[in-house]
Order: structure tokens, then sequence, then C-alpha cells
């Protein structure tokens, strides 16, 4: 095989939505939720196939120090990926 460039979008294995829920954007409305463009709000409602953040059982959640969020690899793939510096703290190696 030969590398012929990129698709012209990044990605990576790490954003993961399961197989049903794929499924039933796609058999529901058309909606390829494992492709970005399809993520556009003022043309679909991707956001009608997951869970609100109010669905969030407090006594499930975890501090962030008892997490992979405080590994910088899977942070640093998650700002590279998303772009939301609002969801990352930075700190000085030490």
């Amino acid at each position: 095989p030969r590398q012929l460039g990129n698709m012209g979008y990044y990605g990576a294995t790490a954003m993961y939505i399961p197989l049903t829920v794929l499924e039933q954007g796609y058999d529901s409305e058309g909606i390829n939720l494992d492709f970005y463009r399809d993520y556009n709000v003022s043309k679909k409602n991707p956001g009608k196939f997951f869970a609100a953040p109010s669905d969030l059982r407090d006594a499930r959640l975890r501090p962030c120090n008892e997490t992979a969020l405080m590994w910088n690899e899977v942070m640093k793939n998650y700002l590279d990926l998303t772009g939301d510096a609002a969801g990352v703290v930075g700190t000085a190696p030490q």
C-alpha cells in the first residue's frame, strides 16, 4: 500500500460511539454519527441519539485524578481532536 495523503480531517480511535447508536442514527434519519460533518447542528440533530448531561448520575462521577483524564496523552488527544481548550487544564512539567 502507498500513502496517498489524508482524507481532509483528523481522527483517532479514542473517539468511540457504540455500534447500536451508530445504527440507530443512520437507520432512523440517515445520520452518519461516525462522520464529523453529520454533527452540523444547523442541518441535523445528532444530539438526540445521546444522553443529556443532566442524565448523568452524580454518584457515578469520579474526580479527574481517579480517572484517565489525568493522563497527559489522553488529554492531549482530546484537545487535538476537539479544540476544547476550556476542557483541559495545563500544568508545568514537574
